[in-house]
This record gives C-alpha cells, sequence and structure tokens, in this order.
C-alpha cells in the first residue's frame, strides 16, 4: 500500500486533528496545492530525488505563457509530467545549489519512512533526510521548507503551519525506530528563502518543543474519541463521509480571544504595575 494511503496518522493529520473533525476528514479525502507549495515540492525532488527529477518534471524553456498554444502543445507532449517554466526552474536551482554538494545532505537517507504508535493510536512520518549514527543511538533530521520570505516570517509560519508539530511528530516516530528518547533526535529546519535566496539552519527552542508535545498529545485524545463518537476504527476512519460530522454543533464550542502576543504583552505589563506598587 502506498505510503500516503495507510491510515497511520502522519503529522498533517495531527494539525488538522487540532483544527476540527472535518478539517481532518478533509485532509484525508482532498488534496490541495498552492503554486508556492508546487515550488516547494520541485525543491524536495531536486534536492532530495534528484535521480526522479526528469521522470517527474518537464522544463519549459520557450518564452510564452501557460495560457499559449506553444506552452500547451509542449504540456501534451510531456503528459504525466509537472510543467515548469525556466524562471522557476533555475530559481530552485540557484537557491539549492549550496546544499546539493553538502556532505550532511548527501550521506543522509532521503524520503525516509518510519511509523510508531503513540497512546494506543498508529502514526507516521516521511521524513526529508535523516543521519542515523552507527550506534543508532542519535541522528539528525533535515527538513527542508522554501518560501518566498521563509527566513524573515519564521516565527509566524511555525504558528500558522504548525511546524513545531512536524518536528514532535517525526521526532516521536524515529526515536521509537531507533528505541531511544526523543531528546536524542536532533530536528534542522533547512529554510532557503526565494526573495534573497539565503538559506539559513533553524532549531526549535525548549519552550516551543514543549508546547508541540501538549497539542500533539490533545490531537491524539480527539483523535480517539472521534473514532468512538462515529463507531470507526483507525482503518476507517478516514473514510468517514464529512457531511456527516456537524458543521454546527453547540456541544462543540471553543474558547479563542486576542492573539498569544496581546496577551503575553498585557501580562508582562500588568506584572511590571505590580512591582511598581
Amino acid at each position: 500500500m502506498n505510503y500516503h494511503d495507510l491510515p497511520a496518522l502522519g503529522s498533517t493529520d495531527i494539525k488538522n486533528l487540532l483544527k476540527g473533525e472535518r478539517q481532518f476528514l478533509d485532509g484525508r479525502q482532498t488534496e490541495f496545492k498552492s503554486s508556492s507549495m508546487s515550488f516547494g515540492t520541485m525543491c524536495h525532488c531536486m534536492l532530495l530525488e534528484p535521480d526522479q527529477f526528469d521522470a517527474r518534471y518537464a522544463v519549459y524553456r520557450g518564452g510564452k505563457t501557460r495560457a499559449s498554444a506553444d506552452f500547451k502543445e509542449f504540456q501534451a507532449e510531456h503528459q504525466g509530467k509537472d510543467i515548469v517554466k525556466t524562471d522557476e526552474y533555475e530559481a530552485a536551482y540557484e537557491l539549492l545549489k549550496d546544499l546539493k554538494d553538502a556532505p550532511a545532505i548527501l550521506s543522509a537517507e532521503k524520503e525516509f519512512e518510519v511509523f510508531g504508535k503513540t497512546n494506543g493510536v498508529e502514526i507516521k512520518a516521511k521524513l526529508d533526510a535523516v543521519k542515523i549514527a552507527d550506534d543508532k543511538k542519535t541522528a539528525i533530521c533535515f527538513d527542508l521548507k522554501t518560501g518566498h520570505d521563509v527566513i524573515k516570517r519564521w516565527e509566524y509560519s511555525v504558528k500558522d503551519y504548525g511546524y513545531h508539530l512536524q518536528q514532535y511528530h517525526y521526532r516521536l516516530c524515529l526515536s521509537q525506530l531507533l528505541g531511544v528518547t526523543i531528546d536524542s533526535i536532533r530536528f534542522i529546519f533547512i529554510l532557503a528563502e526565494r526573495s534573497t535566496k539565503y538559506v539559513q539552519l533553524v532549531e526549535l527552542d525548549e519552550h516551543t518543543e514543549q508546547i508541540a508535545s501538549h497539542q500533539h498529545a490533545q490531537a491524539i485524545e480527539k483523535y480517539k474519541a472521534m473514532c468512538k463518537r462515529l463507531e470507526r476504527t483507525q482503518e476507517t476512519v478516514a473514510q468517514f463521509p464529512r457531511q456527516q460530522v456537524p458543521a454546527f454543533d453547540l456541544s462543540k464550542i471553543t474558547t479563542r480571544g486576542l492573539p498569544e502576543f496581546v496577551l503575553a504583552r498585557f501580562q508582562r505589563e500588568r506584572d511590571q504595575n505590580e512591582q511598581k506598587l
């Protein structure tokens, strides 16, 4: 069975579970790709699976737009492949050229699939690249993130896209495979910023990792409760029609308010005022 078809929960499932049951089912049954995601997917292939690039992509070197007859003719000649224009290909190549020869990336295992279990729930992960020590007691994971301003807006992206949850999920899976503690797994994000062509290596701080651990456990509990309520097993819940999950349900009300940074600033100001008294 294809990795993506396996019922085990991936990191995207964990993120969607925290949003709601319908979002989880939508994520399992549909696939959305924006232009930035397509560029990121091409970068992943170029860096991590270069031998597969020609089989998956065709570079259109004509000067016409995607709406032109020339482009459509080229597209028809390369059916089954993703068509990228020359400027897109060159932008990806320039962005990744220093990484392609990095020893840590060259020696790492790419697209590494790993499976585990937490609180009775099967989980899975597909790591971009991982370097496992010879004694199998430690490992370093690398995850490529591309974007126009991925370095500049990194903290916001972690929150918006749940990268901290992805990191925790991947480390949890790999630590179970190796039989070590999660702290034995180091996780490094490779940020490749399209606007500046800069590359930065980033690790998440300890506080962010603690939040991820808590949220991950929350997601697993939500999943188990959903399976129980829908009378579904992990193997069948993903095929459950989303229409049968109420969109308007007064029994499920979420408390939300001001952004966390506003609340934190308010708390600091209040503490400072109390100290003055």
